[in-house]
């Protein structure tokens, strides 16, 4: 109980509430969200837009109960099959998923929080001066201009594919499911990759090293972190678990949506990483 006083009297109300948001903004990503999704509704058929090559590459089974595809309609042939294991061990291995991702998210952070230590206090100092402030807003304008230059229309523009590395992503998965080291690699592989990407983490790294929290403290946050980031999916995991087929198609809607969105997210997480700092430094910036 100490350990969760010392939490709530060292992190302010708005640093918590940020903390929670920038966590929130996480659970968006391919990894914490499209990947749960396609592993919670088995398997879909993934395929190659025919025309430009492009698309979402995901085409939903047809859930039961739905209209046959009309004459003279073809469905593209899948890249591959798998057994779909059963409603009970899909919505478990997705848990396990999440609690793999989550704890690779939770040691990265205390890996990078334990190497922070020995210089926090002179980071602190440096971004709590007005030129340290400074530093961040410039920071923050390039997570926004980033944020630009990475949405799937500019990439578009640009000649490239936006939705290539979702196709990947749903490809790896559909290999995955079949097999518990399957999944449990995947959840790795996707914590690894987006390692890049993990700008809302960082932030939040950055925000609990100017706290005035202890090691315990800090280790104890991030995993709060860590579970509100995986939050999303896993209380989708429950509904399903509970309702069944009668949830199936707004889950299936909902993965759909995830999926064609997954190339726009990076954009919305610079922007909205962007914003936070501007939000969280422009007051004293101007008021000094």
């Amino acid at each position: 109980m100490d350990t969760f006083s010392n939490v709530a009297t060292g992190l302010s109300t708005a640093d918590a509430g940020t903390l929670v948001l920038l966590a929130l903004v996480d659970s968006t990503s391919t990894g914490t969200l499209v990947l749960p999704l396609v592993l919670l509704l088995f398997l879909p058929t993934v395929h190659h837009s025919r025309g430009n090559g492009r698309g979402t590459g995901v085409q939903a089974p047809t859930p039961a109960g739905s209209a046959p595809p009309a004459p003279g309609t073809s469905t593209p042939a899948p890249i591959r099959s798998t057994p779909a294991p059963s409603r009970a061990n899909a919505t478990i291995r997705v848990v396990v998923y999440l609690m793999v991702i989550a704890a690779f998210y939770w040691l990265v952070g205390v890996a990078i929080m334990a190497g922070f230590q020995g210089v926090a206090e002179p980071v602190g100092q440096i971004l709590s001066s007005r030129a340290g402030a400074v530093m961040l807003v410039a920071v923050a304008v390039g997570l926004l201009i980033l944020s630009w230059w990475v949405d799937p229309k500019v990439i578009e523009k640009r000649g490239g594919d936006p939705e290539a590395g979702t196709r990947r992503w749903v490809q790896r998965a559909q290999h995955a499911v079949g097999s518990w080291k399957g999944v449990g690699a995947l959840a790795l592989g996707a914590g690894l990759i987006e390692l890049a990407t993990m700008l809302p983490y960082l932030a939040a790294m950055g925000g609990l090293a100017q706290a005035d929290l202890g090691v315990v403290e800090t280790v104890v946050v991030l995993a709060l972190y860590c579970l509100i980031m995986i939050a999303p999916a896993l209380l989708l995991c429950l509904v399903h678990a509970v309702l069944g087929s009668r949830i199936e198609r707004p889950v299936a809607a909902l993965r759909d949506w995830a999926v064609r969105a997954a190339p726009t997210t990076l954009a919305w997480i610079l922007g909205i990483v962007g914003v936070v700092i501007l939000v969280r430094t422009l007051p004293g910036l101007l008021g000094a």
